[in-house]
């Protein structure tokens, strides 16, 4: 029953910015003998005698996109400057220890507007007051700006699909919002002044607050929270009262006159600051994001007592690849047993059998409701999703799991609704099961009453059991 995942050997793709960079440009083109060289000379390809390990590689490099070859030799159909930027990256990245490394998300409990890291800045940065409050503001605009600039590659995406000039395509209006709420301070910042460089911090502050109290509280009836914006005025006197330049520290200012080697240094490690924004990293690597967030959520789940009942209500919303993980490495950090995470799995192979049968049984029925007479060639695709189903799941699972495959009524499966006599619902099930199975040609178990009766009887203990974790979870 319990598989373990394989972990495999190291693969060339761990190397893949090491690979694309022994082409220097677009126009670089290599043949397969100078790339083998110095795959060897790197030691991703263990010998000059292994040419079939260099193949496999640029078999992989050409089916993923990044390679092409042409009469014989091999070029880029990337831009060599993102290999570039990404191989800096890379070299910071492990550079920095993860003390060096801040990472962010902009969102509420259920949606994420952006994600970040920064390299180069503490992670332990929000323990200062001051420094915690400007992150705040401009972390949150930074996520807005980029979510719009985000809507802008999306619509270009679906408007270049639709044959689209890119001189016609339109703005989204979230681009444009961004680009009104920028206004001002690219103006004052920027462009206003004697120099056209900005307007000083000091004038800055000071034409801000006016503009803040010429404020209405109400525009066009909504509330413009005036007196929210007023006490950030004061917030942002207060930091620049406390701000001070790199050359105003006097503790620093010694080193920086004198150009002292230490100076030097601290500055040549210290301004390789790189700020990375993207989307929710669902959106990115959803097996990973998914492995990590379940993960977090079994940990939880397991700390606080609760049963395997709700555990399994929680791993059904994963495909069983991603539970799988989730339970070794649990298992493997001695959170739970070995015999309790097969228990688990046992119920969540159960409950994804309920839930195959309950979907078909559902076209089924609404196949047999239609006024017509349901055709040959209909009834033919529902025979194929059951014979499709069983390929994974056993016949008697399915029946004894079909009273799990629905969160959102007690016990009765989605298609007790087509139950237009109020059947009794045991009943219902049974005759619907030995009907389908009849249609189709399918042997009915001789015991089908005492199955369907068993996965009712367990279906009746998970629920009162998942009630009791309900109540675990709200007082936790």
């Amino acid at each position: 029953m319990w598989k373990k995942v394989r972990r495999g050997r190291k693969g060339w793709r761990d190397h893949i910015l090491e690979i694309l960079s022994l082409w220097i440009d677009e126009e670089c083109e290599l043949t397969f003998s100078e790339i083998h060289k110095k795959l060897v000379e790197l030691s991703i390809v263990p010998s000059i005698d292994r040419r079939s390990n260099t193949a496999e590689i640029l078999k992989g490099l050409i089916e993923d996109g990044y390679i092409e070859k042409v009469d014989g030799k091999y070029r880029l159909k990337i831009n060599p400057q993102s290999l570039n930027i990404l191989n800096i990256l890379k070299e910071l990245y492990n550079k920095y220890s993860p003390d060096r490394t801040y990472s962010w998300r902009v969102g509420g409990s259920f949606w994420t507007l952006a994600e970040g890291t920064i390299i180069g800045l503490p992670k332990n940065i929000d323990e200062n007051p001051f420094i915690r409050e400007v992150l705040n503001v401009l972390i949150m605009r930074l996520s807005s700006i980029f979510s719009a600039l985000s809507e802008i590659a999306l619509l270009i995406g679906f408007a270049e699909k639709k044959g689209f000039d890119m001189k016609s395509i339109p703005l989204p209006k979230e681009a444009v919002r961004e680009y009104l709420l920028e206004i001002l301070p690219y103006i004052l910042g920027e462009r206003a002044g004697i120099d056209s460089d900005g307007l000083p911090t000091d004038d800055l502050i000071e034409l801000t607050d006016q503009i803040c109290r010429d404020l209405p509280n109400e525009f066009r009836t909504q509330p413009t929270d005036k007196q929210i914006l007023l006490k950030y005025m004061q917030i942002a006197r207060l930091l620049y009262a406390k701000a001070q330049d790199f050359d105003e520290f006097e503790e620093f200012r010694t080193l920086y006159e004198l150009r002292d080697s230490r100076a030097k240094e601290i500055a040549k490690d210290y301004e390789k600051v790189v700020l990375i924004v993207h989307p929710p990293l669902y959106t990115l690597n959803r097996e990973q994001y998914d492995n990590v967030e379940l993960y977090n959520c079994l940990k939880e789940y397991i700390e606080i007592g609760i049963s395997n009942a709700l555990i399994v209500e929680r791993l059904s919303y994963y495909p069983e690849n991603i539970v799988r993980k989730a339970l070794e490495l649990l298992i493997a950090q001695s959170y739970i047993s070995k015999e309790r995470a097969i228990k688990i799995l046992e119920l969540y192979s159960l409950k994804k059998a309920g839930e195959a049968l309950d979907y078909i049984l559902s076209e089924y029925l609404s196949l047999m409701n239609k006024k017509d007479k349901p055709k040959a060639k209909s009834l033919e695709k529902v025979k194929e999703l059951f014979y499709e189903a069983k390929q994974n799941h056993s016949l008697i699972n399915m029946i004894r799991g079909v009273w799990l495959s629905n969160e959102h009524s007690n016990r009765l499966p989605s298609f007790i609704f087509f139950n237009a006599k109020d059947e009794e619902p045991i009943s219902f099930v049974i005759n619907t099961i030995q009907n389908f199975l009849l249609n189709i040609d399918e042997q009915v178990p001789a015991d089908l009453e005492k199955i369907v009766k068993e996965g009712y009887n367990q279906a009746t203990e998970v629920w009162e059991s998942r009630k009791a974790d309900r109540q675990k979870l709200t007082t936790h």
